[in-house]
């Protein structure tokens, strides 16, 4: 080589380690741009006014009890007493609150607690050992007064997040467990004051559409929160949420950084894209009967290496729409079992068909068809053909849910 092609050779060589240097030619690539996908906002202030917000501070009042009641899930007939009275200034606004309760947007980032359920789910408890002592005390018009105000605080957190709605089903179910029991001894007149109480409740009781909104909401806060992991490379809070479930997606995310800064961004937008889907998934079936729904659909074959990500935190509104045919079809049951009740307390007969009644109250949410009902003066049977789908012949268990589905305690 001559010594000319050597110094050419030398420049040329040199042009390519500065322009890597970024001193030279092109400059280094920017850092990749990730979309915002929730950010945190200031939690809505109840309205003075509001039915929420005597439901708020009724669970700031009930927070206040020892951690210990808070966190428990049994409790002794000592126990049970000692929080009763503890609470019962606490839960008569509840039980006075007669207007219905607009639930705000209640979104929450994974590793938050849900405001206030702590309180309500104790003061739920406190409202149905209430109805109990009010009814084995003999005082049937407490008992209705008290149980009507723990239904339409249950079915108001519906109107929640998915952990509100499914908190406020609980609700629902323990006080109509209370209930049931009353309504053989119950009068004409205590009957109709349930029934109508409790039809205008069910009529106007939050959609599952209506909680859609703060699962999306909470869909995209879980995108910000495992983006916001990955960028500061920090997996710590992501595995305690995840589990075992978290080393495959760690393993990815990391893996991820070695790639280039589209694939990086294209992978979040992805993760995200899944919501919609989910969101519309949920609205379609919550708008069918379970007879018409069909299994859920399988996941997409296509690459998702998101796939256990999405199947964490995104699939919380999935067992809601069981549980709200569960808690609709007991409930109407109740309210169809008070108003046969009724009619054999006037007439001596029961209604030979359900269509007297109401359809809304009628329609068993399983099938979509008039709950399954035979009457012979006196007697009559009346049921949910249940989750199975099957039609056993009004056959139950002791709680009155399997196979066929009947109000509480088989009634």
């Amino acid at each position: 080589m001559s010594h000319g092609s050597a110094n050419t050779f030398g420049r040329y060589a040199l042009s390519l380690i500065l322009a890597g240097l970024g001193i030279f030619g092109c400059k280094p690539l920017p850092p990749p741009s990730y979309s915002s996908w929730y950010a945190s906002i200031a939690k809505p202030a109840p309205r003075a006014d509001s039915a929420y917000q005597v439901y708020v501070d009724a669970a700031v009042a009930a927070e206040r009890l020892p951690k210990d009641d808070l966190n428990r899930v049994s409790f002794t007939p000592g126990q049970r007493r000692r929080i009763t009275k503890a609470l019962a200034k606490v839960i008569e606004p509840v039980v006075r609150e007669a207007r219905r309760c607009e639930m705000p947007l209640r979104i929450f980032r994974p590793t938050e607690a849900p405001a206030y359920q702590r309180g309500w789910r104790l003061i739920g408890r406190a409202l149905a050992w209430r109805v109990e002592d009010e009814l084995a005390q003999g005082e049937l018009e407490e008992a209705i007064r008290t149980g009507l105000a723990a239904f339409r605080f249950g079915f108001a957190l519906g109107g929640g997040s998915a952990s509100d709605a499914a908190l406020g089903y609980q609700i629902v179910d323990d006080v109509r467990a209370a209930l049931a029991p009353a309504l053989l001894t119950l009068s004409p007149v205590d009957l109709t004051r349930l029934i109508n109480g409790m039809s205008g409740m069910l009529r106007h009781r939050p959609s599952l559409e209506s909680l859609l909104e703060s699962e999306r909401g909470a869909m995209r806060a879980a995108v910000q929160f495992v983006q916001d992991a990955y960028r500061a490379e920090d997996f710590d809070a992501l595995e305690l949420q995840l589990g075992p479930d978290a080393r495959e997606p760690i393993r990815y995310l990391k893996d991820l950084r070695r790639r280039d800064g589209a694939d990086r961004v294209r992978y979040f937008e992805g993760f995200a894209a899944e919501i919609d889907l989910e969101i519309k998934l949920l609205a379609e079936r919550a708008k069918r009967p379970a007879e018409a729904r069909g299994p859920w659909p399988a996941p997409s074959s296509e690459a998702r290496p998101w796939k256990r990500l999405a199947r964490h935190f995104f699939r919380t509104g999935r067992p809601l729409i069981d549980m709200d045919d569960r808690v609709t079809a007991r409930t109407r049951l109740f309210v169809l079992n008070a108003l046969v009740l009724r009619s054999i307390k006037e007439t001596g007969a029961a209604p030979k068909s359900l269509s007297v009644f109401p359809a809304d109250l009628t329609r068993d949410p399983y099938t979509g068809r008039p709950f399954r009902y035979a009457a012979a003066k006196a007697e009559y049977r009346l049921y949910s053909i249940g989750g199975d789908l099957r039609d056993d012949g009004g056959e139950t268990d002791e709680l009155g849910l399997s196979p066929d589905m009947t109000v509480d305690g088989g009634l």
